[in-house]
Parts: structure tokens; sequence; C-alpha cells
């Protein structure tokens, strides 16, 4: 039978909090559903804390009145079925620096009971009841960034901003323990021939490449990288593939600003079959998101990881490409983003970024709150200098302060 110390390592909910006077009729000063969770660390420390659902009375000094939490360290005393709490933190002032003794109990397999005699008030036994928690699932999927400085272009100097530069892009790769897939592909054959090799730094087999639209940006490295991993398929929707093939921002476009970086063969994707795109057995699901920065985008979302890469969906602290847009447009823009907030993810990567911030979730609400502020400004009749100063003082910390992407060529 594996001793008490051994039992009680691990993560444990609370069932139950009960409070019996003696000789008295039990209470539930928690509630009937209480919240809780208890730690125990193989190394001799613990944590717990207990709260009772619901709103509290902020009227209510008494400090154990809906909460609970403490911390220190532990020790078990085996022959006498007990684990002295020392606890260093706790909400109630008098029982920081004490030592809380706990009967132990296991009462069958993933229970534990502890009781305390006259705490925490004097003359009751407390019996508190836990289940086991399963261990904390690991996501099976990874993802990392990778991100393609500022790169010069070919073009007038500008009315208005910096000098012409294309904005930070980025290119994620998702992968498994086996697999990987990458979404989007740069632009110039040193962006993609330098993503190739950072992409076979990971050590994983490149299956697919995902391009989210069909600006040129995002797909016109794809040579280069199916040279690179032969075994690659590039796969799109059927829209993003037209684009490709016939939009504005394709590959004549893209050479006249980059003259000499693009590859010489331009790679097409393929249109995404009906079945769904997985990695490793996990879903990849595909959102269309309608016109945003350009017709039929897209955003991949991975549920193993909370994870959204939105395309150009979604900018992080660079200046978005407002430029061509309208009011209808702007409108089914921002109702793309609230339908990826609604999915509450955990990390959101964007198309283009400055290069020195994460992946945060809150990118989604500061793009739609940059598409409102300029939608504002348009719909005013602001002039092109006036209106590109509001965006740029609007929003000082923001890369590429570029007149095509806010007020146009």
């Amino acid at each position: 039978m594996p001793d008490i110390r051994e039992r009680l390592v691990g993560g444990w909910r609370l069932v139950s909090y009960t409070e019996t006077p003696h000789g008295g009729r039990a209470s539930h000063p928690l509630g009937d559903h209480p919240l809780g969770t208890i730690l125990y660390t193989p190394d001799g420390y613990m944590s717990a804390q207990l709260a009772k659902q619901g709103s509290y009375d902020d009227g209510d000094q008494q400090p154990d009145a809906y909460a609970i939490a403490y911390s220190g360290s532990y020790a078990v005393n085996e022959q006498a079925g007990t684990v002295d709490h020392q606890l260093q933190v706790s909400v109630i002032p008098d029982w920081v620096g004490s030592t809380q003794t706990r009967q132990v109990r296991f009462p069958e397999q993933g229970t534990l009971v502890l009781t305390a005699e006259g705490s925490p008030r004097e003359g009751e036994t407390t019996t508190i009841v836990w289940e086991r928690q399963p261990p904390a699932r690991q996501p099976s999927l990874r993802y990392d960034v990778f991100v393609a400085p500022e790169s010069p272009f070919t073009a007038p100097p500008p009315r208005v901003g910096d000098s012409p530069a294309w904005d930070p892009k980025t290119s994620t790769l998702i992968f498994g323990a086996r697999d990987a897939v990458l979404v989007d592909a740069l632009t110039t054959v040193r962006e993609a021939t330098a993503l190739a090799d950072w992409v076979a730094l990971h050590d994983r087999r490149l299956t697919t490449i995902y391009i989210t639209h069909g600006h040129g940006d995002h797909w016109l490295g794809l040579a280069v990288l199916l040279d690179r991993f032969p075994g690659a398929r590039a796969v799109a929707t059927a829209k993003t593939v037209e684009l490709m093939r016939t939009g504005p921002r394709g590959e004549a476009s893209f050479r006249a600003l980059f003259p000499g970086q693009i590859a010489e063969r331009v790679a097409m994707a393929e249109p995404l079959g009906p079945g769904p795109l997985e990695l490793e057995g996990l879903p990849l699901q595909v959102i269309e998101t309608g016109h945003t920065d350009t017709v039929d985008t897209t955003s991949l979302y991975v549920p193993d990881l909370g994870l959204i890469v939105s395309g150009d969906v979604a900018y992080n602290h660079c200046h978005m490409y407002v430029a061509a847009t309208d009011t209808a447009i702007r409108a089914e823009w921002i109702a793309a983003l609230d339908r990826l907030a609604a999915l509450d993810p955990a990390a959101v990567v964007t198309g283009h970024k400055d290069p020195t911030r994460g992946n945060p979730p809150s990118v989604l609400a500061e793009s739609r709150g940059y598409i409102e502020y300029y939608g504002q400004l348009r719909d005013a009749g602001t002039p092109e200098q006036e209106l590109f100063d509001a965006m740029v003082s609007g929003y000082p910390d923001w890369v590429s302060r570029q007149q095509f992407l806010i007020v146009g060529e």
C-alpha cells in the first residue's frame, strides 16, 4: 500500500466542505456546490483554495465567509495518519505562520477526506472531501511563428508616411510528434529560403502548406518551399486559388514591387478537397471570413491549441490595409473579427505583426478598434493628410506607417 505522502501528491477538486459542532447539526458554509482545488507537490509544498459559488456581500468583513486560501509546506505523519499544513500565506491573518493539522483518509480510490478538529472555528469538526483531478491535458500539437521583417519595395516616393516598405509578415508552423503544417509562404526567394531553413530545423515532415488568402505576399514563396519539401502539398480554398490566379495583388503586381526577387517559377495551391484538414488526426478548421483586407479571406483554427492563425483578418500592432475599404467592407471585416473572438482563443497569430510582440488574443479587439476609428474618420470626410496623421497619432507604437495601407497609392 502506498504511503500517505505518495497518495497525496497531485491535484484534488473540492467536493464538499462540512462543519459539524459537537453535538450539533452539520452545515455547509461554502454552499452545496463549493469550488476549490488543493495541490500537493512532490517536493513538499501545498496550496489550497476553497470558495462559495455565487455573488459576495461586500459588507461582510469575515475573511473566510466566502473563500479560504492558503499555501506553504506540508509534512506527513504516517503513523498518526495526519498531514501538517505549515502556512506561509493565508487570507485568514491568524493562520499565517501556523500549522494546520488534518486527519487524512482515503475511503476509496480517487477520494481524499481531510478532517480538522476545532478548526477553523473552535469546537467544530471540519470535514473536507476532495476527488482526484486527472492529469492536466497537454496539447498534442505545438506552434512556432516566423516573422519576415519589413522589406523595401520599388515605388514612387509616398505623399505621406515612411519610405515604401512592405509590412512584416508571418508564417506559422503547427506541428505534432512527426508531421507539420505551414500556414502561408511569404513572398520573395530570400524570405522563402530563410523560412524553409527554419522549418527544417523543427525536424518534422512538412505535409501541407495552407494559404489563407490570395494576396501575393502570402503565397509567392510557395515554389521555393515546395522545391525544398517535395512531399508537401499546397492547399487553399477554391476562392483563394482563383484570387491567386486572377487577383490584382498577384504575381505581376509583386514582380513590379520586388524586381528580381520573386521566384521565376510560380507555384499555385490546389483547392481543398471535401474532407477536413488534419494534422496527426487532429482537426485544423478553415474559417471563411469573407471580405476583410481582400475578398474571400480565411483563418485557420486549431482547437487542440486554442490557436487562431488569422491571416490578414487581424493585425498585431501593425497598421492595417484599410485604404481600399468602404463602410460595407468594414462592417463585414468587423463581423469576421467578432466570429473569431467568439471562439475564445488562447492565442492569435496575425498575418502582419510587430516582430517584438507575442500572439495574444487581444489583437482581435485591437484590430476591431482600429477599423472602427478609421471608419469614423473616413465617414466624416477627413482629408488624406489629416486622416493619415490621426491614425499614426492614435496608434503611435504600431509599425508600418505606410501610405498604401492607410490612404492608398
